[in-house]
Parts: structure tokens; C-alpha cells; sequence
């Protein structure tokens, strides 16, 4: 403890007061005597019960030490309930109660130290992802940063570090328009947007009812991060789900040329496409990845499956409608399943332990003919419906074996 502390207790209430006592017995105490802690707590408390001690900001600073000394010390941690609830408390009344510059100056000694423990208890509840306690422990954090504030040390750096974590608390189990509000103010003050701190306060907005907010956080947040691809996919679905496809289009369209340069950004590009209701611009993009990269397992299997639901939406349309199918129109519908099966056939080759190719070839087949009797076709197309047969029956053997 810093010498001569004691001096101007003495001269404001007697050498003989309580105040004087936890003084000398913290001097005491940092002086090796392990005992002299619990004189100083005897004293304090005898202080606060004193009518005229008790309103006085230095009586609530020396109180706060007191506890904060036992915080720091694991020995005597266990002597009170929450020392640093007491500590805080403290504090917070010798502010409260006025306290002058010289007992400020003295305060800026200490609490930074108390606000330090808070955050690092803190941070450990976030790390072990203990939401309920983390709660808990953000509002002390809170309310010491107030009580630094109060007396002049506020620190740039745990502000930063308090913005941070509240973020993280309140998206997981507290207000989420206060973690987009820590968040904007996290930014205002470093200037810069954080992965994932950015990507975990927009999902929480989305996910609680907020999607405007959260569509303005991903567009200032993508702009400002162009080369991480999560968030400009959550801002791309925020601006599809709020009802504006042709912007969310324009998005997209607008990172089109850049997302192709690679297998990983056209394969992005894709599903983002899929995910708008644009499946010709997806199946043009799952062509974009495969030409990069002709053994991708996802593309060659999503490109199958499209060109599968493009036909049957084509046989859909054309069934609506008056008239026999002409022979024209089946033999587009031929070469789409043509290629759907051949790219399903390629995904089962690259993977063969994944079931999904097989079964949608076995669909494909199905669809295929489905309504068609096979009495009524020519002799080439008889020969093709026998053989997709043959086709289908070998990828259901091969799906049943375990």
C-alpha cells in the first residue's frame, strides 16, 4: 500500500478515529502482517456504522482498498462474501459521495486494478462459453468501467476490450440491439470492423427478429471486409429475405467476375444464386467450378441435381399444357438428364462412399419415364427405358450394400 494515505485521514477525523486504524492496518499488512488485514476490515466496517464517517467518500475509498486487497489475495478470498462486489460498491459510493481530486488521484490507483480482474473473470466465462455467469460478470464490468470513468482513468484499450466481450455476451444471451450497439461503438472507436466479432452480431439480429439492423450492420461490415465470403453471403440473404430478389441479384452479380476467379468463390457464387431463385446463373457458376476443378464432389453433384429439377420443371410446364410433347421437346428433355446423369455419375466416382449420387440418379431414372407406358414407345426408346432400368436397379444394389 502507498505511504502517507493515513496523513490526511488523521487530519480530517482524529488519530484516534476508525478510518485511522484500517489505514495503519493495511500498511500493516503490506508490511508482511498477514493478521493486520482483518483489523483493517474491523475498522472499516466500524467506519460505515459511524453517522458522520459514513457519508464521507474517503471512509467508502479506504473500504474499497480493503476488499480489493483481499480480492487479490488468495488467502484471504474466502474471508468475505464477494469481496469484489464489496470493493465495487465502495467505490462507487466514494464517487458517488463527491470525492475530491486528491482522493481521485488515489483511486486511479486502484480501481484500474479491480476493473482488470472483472474483465479477466470475464473473459473467462466467454471462452468457456458460460452465458449466465458471463452476464452476471458484464455488468460489474460495466459498472467499475463507469466508476474509471468517473475518476479520470478511463483506458482506451479497456474500453476496446470491454466492447469486445459485451458484444459476445449480449449476442449470445443478452439484447441484441445492445450487442450491435456495443459493436457500432467497438468500430467507431478502432476504426475497423472484426471477423468474427462482426459475422456473430449480425446472425444474433437475424435470428431474434432484427433483420434490418442486421442487413445495414452486413452491408457496412462486407464493404469494409470484401474477401470474407460468410458475410457477404449472410448480407446477400438478409437483402433476399426483406423482399428486394432484384438487389439481392445486382449483389451478387456485382462480385460475379471477381468470386470466378477460383473454385472456392464460384462455388460461393453458386449457392448464393441457388439461394436467390437465379438456378441458371448457379448452374452456370457449379460449370465455373468444375472447369477449375473437375473432381469437385459438391459441384458435379449440385449441378446434377439442378439440371434434374430444371427438367422436371420443364415436363411440369409442357404436362400443363394442351397437346402431345413433341418429339423436339423430348429430346431436349433427353440431353438435360443426359447431363444431369452424367455429372452424378462423375460425384459417385470421386466419392463412392457417399450415398447421395446414387440416390439421385435412382430419382432421375424414376422421373425419367414416370407416366410413360412403355408399350406405347418405339423401339429406340424402349431400348432406353430398359437400359435406365438396368441403371437404376444397379445404383439401388449398390445403395444397399452397408
Amino acid at each position: 500500500m502507498p505511504r502517507g494515505f493515513h496523513g490526511w485521514v488523521i487530519a480530517m477525523v482524529g488519530c484516534a478515529s476508525p478510518m485511522t486504524k484500517a489505514e495503519r492496518a493495511l500498511d500493516k499488512f503490506a508490511d508482511g502482517e498477514t493478521t493486520a488485514w482483518h483489523e483493517a476490515r474491523y475498522a472499516v466496517e466500524s467506519a460505515i456504522l459511524d453517522p458522520q464517517l459514513r457519508h464521507e467518500p474517503e471512509t467508502w475509498a479506504i473500504r474499497g482498498q480493503v476488499y480489493l486487497t483481499q480480492v487479490g489475495d488468495p488467502l484471504l478470498a474466502a474471508l468475505a462474501a464477494d469481496p469484489l462486489e464489496l470493493s465495487l460498491r465502495s467505490y462507487e459510493a466514494a464517487a458517488e459521495l463527491g470525492a475530491d481530486e486528491p482522493l481521485k488521484a488515489r483511486m486511479r490507483a486502484e480501481v484500474p486494478a479491480l476493473e482488470a480482474v472483472v474483465q479477466q473473470r470475464l473473459a473467462h466465462h466467454v471462452t468457456v462459453r458460460n452465458w449466465l455467469s458471463a452476464a452476471e460478470e458484464l455488468q460489474l464490468a460495466q459498472r467499475v468501467h463507469r466508476v474509471n470513468l468517473s475518476i479520470g482513468t478511463g483506458d482506451i484499450e479497456r474500453e476496446i476490450a470491454l466492447r469486445r466481450l459485451a458484444c459476445r455476451v449480449e449476442a449470445e444471451a443478452g439484447d441484441v440491439e445492445r450487442a450491435a450497439d456495443h459493436y457500432e461503438a467497438l468500430v467507431a472507436i478502432t476504426q475497423a470492423h472484426e471477423m468474427p466479432l462482426a459475422l456473430d452480431v449480425i446472425l444474433a439480429l437475424k435470428d431474434r427478429g432484427r433483420p434490418k439492423r442486421a442487413r445495414a450492420l452486413a452491408l457496412a461490415a462486407s464493404t469494409a471486409l470484401p474477401d470474407h465470403l460468410d458475410l457477404f453471403e449472410v448480407r446477400v440473404g438478409l437483402v433476399f429475405d426483406l423482399g428486394d430478389p432484384v438487389m439481392a441479384k445486382a449483389t451478387v452479380d456485382e462480385r460475379r467476375e471477381a468470386l470466378s476467379a477460383s473454385a472456392e468463390g464460384a462455388l460461393r457464387a453458386a449457392s448464393l444464386y441457388q439461394r436467390i431463385d437465379a438456378s441458371g446463373l448457379a448452374r452456370m457458376m457449379w460449370s465455373r467450378v468444375i472447369e477449375l476443378q473437375p473432381d469437385h464432389f459438391t459441384a458435379r453433384l449440385a449441378l446434377g441435381q439442378s439440371i434434374m429439377r430444371h427438367a422436371g420443371a420443364m415436363r411440369t410446364t409442357f404436362r400443363s399444357e394442351a397437346g402431345p410433347m413433341s418429339r423436339a421437346l423430348w429430346r431436349s428433355l433427353e440431353e438435360l438428364w443426359r447431363q444431369a446423369e452424367a455429372h452424378l455419375q462423375h460425384a459417385h466416382r470421386i466419392e463412392p462412399a457417399r450415398g447421395a449420387p446414387l440416390e439421385s440418379l435412382v430419382q432421375l431414372y424414376a422421373d425419367k419415364w414416370a407416366g410413360i407406358d412403355p408399350a406405347a414407345l418405339s423401339p429406340e426408346d424402349r431400348d432406353a427405358f430398359e437400359a435406365d432400368q438396368v441403371r437404376r436397379s444397379s445404383a439401388e444394389a449398390m445403395l444397399a450394400v452397408p
